[in-house]
Formats: C-alpha cells, sequence, structure tokens
C-alpha cells in the first residue's frame, strides 16, 4: 500500500487524541482574601505533525491562517519583520529574539547587507513555501514556521498556534477536518488575571522559552 503508515497515522487521529493534560495552577489571592490569579477553562489551537511534506504543512497553514483571520485573531510570531509590506525590520520590538540586527542576520547565515525583504525570500525558500503575491500571508506563513523551527516542531513536539480562542472559530475548525489534517483544537485552564494589571511587577506572566 502507497504510504500506507501515512494514512493510517491520520485514521488514527480521526478515532482518537493523545495528548497531555495540563493541570490548573493554584490561585493567588491578596492578603484581605481578593483572587488577583486564577484560572479559566479555554481552548487552544495544537498543530502535530502529521504532514507528509511542506507543501502540504503550508498549505494547511494557509488555511488555519485564514480561518483565524475571518475571527480577527493574529498569531503573534517572533520574526523581526514587520507584517504589512513593503516589509521592514522590527529589532527591539520582538520578546526573545536578538535586538543586534547582524547577530540576528549571522544566525540565518545570511548577508549582513541583507534586506527585510530579502529574508523573507530566503525563509521561504527554505520552508518551500511558493506563495508570492499575496506578500501579507508569504509574511504570516514564514513567520509561523520559523517559530515552529525555533520552538523544535515535531511529531514528538507540538506547536501552540493559539489560546483563548473563540467558540466561533473553534466550530468553524471542527466542521473542516478533512482540509485541517494536524490541526486539533484542545481544552486547558489558562491563567486568568482578574484584577487586570495590578501587582504584574510581582506576578508576571513566563512566555515560551526558545
Amino acid at each position: 500500500l502507497v504510504k500506507g503508515s501515512y494514512y493510517a497515522q491520520i485514521a488514527e487521529q480521526r478515532l482518537y487524541n493523545n495528548g497531555t493534560l495540563s493541570a490548573p495552577r493554584g490561585e493567588i489571592s491578596d492578603r484581605y482574601g481578593r483572587v488577583v490569579v486564577t484560572n479559566k477553562d479555554a481552548y487552544s489551537i495544537i498543530i502535530n505533525d502529521l504532514f507528509e511534506n511542506n507543501q502540504e504543512l503550508n498549505d494547511t497553514l494557509a488555511r488555519l491562517i485564514n480561518l483565524a483571520d475571518s475571527d480577527s485573531l493574529q498569531y503573534e510570531d517572533t520574526l523581526p519583520i514587520a507584517y504589512e509590506y513593503p516589509y521592514e525590520f522590527r529589532f527591539g520590538q520582538v520578546q526573545g529574539v536578538s535586538s543586534n540586527e547582524t547577530e540576528w542576520k549571522d544566525s540565518l547565515k545570511v548577508s549582513s547587507t541583507a534586506t527585510a525583504e530579502d529574508i523573507i525570500y530566503v525563509l521561504a525558500d527554505k520552508y518551500e513555501i511558493t506563495v508570492r503575491e499575496d506578500k501579507i500571508l508569504l509574511r504570516k506563513l514564514v513567520g509561523i514556521r520559523y517559530d515552529m523551527e525555533r520552538r523544535n516542531f515535531s511529531g514528538g513536539n507540538p506547536f501552540t498556534y493559539a489560546q483563548d480562542i473563540s467558540m466561533k472559530l473553534v466550530s468553524k475548525i471542527k466542521e473542516i477536518p478533512d482540509e485541517l489534517i494536524g490541526i486539533e483544537v484542545v481544552s486547558n485552564p489558562i491563567r486568568s488575571y482578574p484584577l487586570g494589571d495590578t501587582a504584574a511587577q510581582l506576578l508576571g506572566q513566563v512566555g515560551i522559552i526558545y
């Protein structure tokens, strides 16, 4: 059977899901018993590595981006290049990425004179992204693939695309499972701050570690 193991993996995903259930963390209260940090149930979009090749992955990501856009949800990546065209660098505005332009370009093994647009096309070729006419979609695809690489996306290491998504988007994703192979919606607890940014310097927030 041609690609038998690949199709068997897809079939198994439709029958059952394996996943890690995140345990809720404890609440934090102030001296008067007011809750300043708690948990709430939310839905997240997880991407599993069930793709036969880069084209299939990129096509699925493009569909997911269009769905998310229809719900006003945009994935905020760590690529230090602005989303708008013509592309410009945004060093110093992205958490977890060097603000040193030369150092960052060296890490990508590109010329120190490379422009933001040059780098977009270098990465697009690397990830085999064929989109060229739609500059905004191209930028989004490159940004997601860049983060997936940084987070070591693999069969044993799924990628979290978004957290706390709307029920409307959950429904849209579940309506077309055959068009979104590898895309999974999971329920998990996330941190909630009832008092907003009160005591933010103490409570803080831990982001993704690269």
